[in-house]
């Protein structure tokens, strides 16, 4: 059966005209309404940081139907602002998890989703066009605003598509549900339905404005704790609970390594400010209670981030960076502008959201 909506997902926007909303100027695709379901933890802009309910005291229960935001966006393995790759050059590489983007999703030799770690209906969400060239998602479909093309590849559920569905030779294991027609020679095993209306599961509008805000909420953080750098290496200690830290962007691009020690259930946020940002092949260490789970690199004011080489275990949140990525790996949750290259991205989602119960993500 299709999905094209999320369980915790009630409200629909309306316009006056069509009673729906079209994302990003894709006409025949229509959205779910999240904003007015998740308003209470997601500003508009991110100079609107939301104020804390005072009638949210600590041990309320909270709604049944009120799930918080985290329950979304963290079971993301990649969240780009602005796309995946290009049509010239394609990404070409493997995300372990789901991955969604407001902009186009263009991948060549490529897995999606081979962990199959969330309960969203769909492996890829995109407000663009999305290519796969010789790739496949292992779990879940696609949903795309725009056109979608497969071309020697495995679509392991359902297409969803906003415009044409075009390519070579593959398999699409579910539907494909499109509101042009299908254009492509793939075996398609569900049923093929062409110029009907469909409806995005997802706001990638909201979901994208969510890390925005949250970026510059942790960035107005105080900070509690402080680096030292000790023969090369970073040496962070954390306190019980919630920590922030504020690091120098070049400090990430000298050091060979970074310990962080602390107690079981403390979290970090490393706040950089800087422009640019650039690192390689560091070894990220965690002793004590401390883990990568709970640990989040918030690059807030970045505008451009070069990372390559080496397993960086940590969770990455630089919502505006053009993410330049050759190779190497990155365990844990990338939420970048766009995002160019070839590194691997594995599932290691962040466990230090703001969850009224401190719950995180799951």
């Amino acid at each position: 059966m299709l999905l094209f909506a999320l369980a915790c997902i009630e409200d629909v926007s309306t316009s006056p005209t069509t009673g729906t909303i079209a994302p990003v100027d894709q006409p025949g695709f229509e959205r779910a309404g999240v904003v007015a379901a998740l308003s209470p933890t997601l500003p508009g802009t991110p100079d609107d940081i939301p104020e804390e309910d005072p009638a949210d005291e600590p041990g309320d229960e909270p709604p049944e139907d009120d799930d918080c935001l985290d329950e979304l966006a963290w079971q993301l393995n990649v969240v780009s602002n602005r796309g995946v790759g290009s049509e010239q050059t394609p990404y070409s590489s493997d995300f372990q998890g789901a991955a969604a983007t407001l902009g186009g999703f263009y991948v060549r030799g490529f897995s999606l989703n081979a962990l199959n770690t969330t309960n969203l209906p769909f492996a890829l969400y995109a407000g663009g066009d999305v290519s796969v060239d010789s790739g496949s998602i292992e779990f879940g479909g696609i949903e795309a605003a725009g056109d979608v093309f497969v071309d020697g590849g495995s679509i392991a559920g359902d297409i969803v598509s906003g415009g044409h569905l075009d390519g070579g030779f593959g398999t699409v294991q579910g539907d494909a549900v499109l509101a042009g027609a299908d254009h492509s020679q793939l075996s398609i095993l569900g049923e093929r339905l062409e110029g009907v209306g469909v409806v995005s599961s997802i706001d990638l509008q909201a979901l994208v404005a969510y890390f925005d805000a949250l970026s510059v909420e942790h960035a107005l953080a105080d900070p509690n704790v402080e680096a030292t750098e000790q023969w090369g290496e970073l040496l962070i200690e954390l306190e019980p609970g919630d920590n922030v830290v504020e690091l120098d962007g070049a400090s990430l691009g000298q050091v060979w390594g970074l310990t962080i020690d602390g107690p079981e259930g403390a979290s970090v946020v490393l706040n950089v400010a800087d422009a640019e940002v650039a690192f390689d092949s560091l070894v990220w260490t965690y002793t004590g209670g401390a883990s990568a789970e709970r640990t989040l690199l918030n690059l807030h004011s970045a505008e451009v981030l070069e990372l390559s080489g080496g397993d960086h275990q940590v969770s990455i949140l630089a919502p505006h960076a053009d993410t330049i990525f050759p190779a190497g790996l990155v365990t844990g949750t990338l939420v970048v502008g766009s995002l160019e290259g070839g590194g691997q991205v594995n599932h290691g989602p962040y466990d230090g959201g703001d969850c009224e119960d401190d719950s995180g993500p799951m």
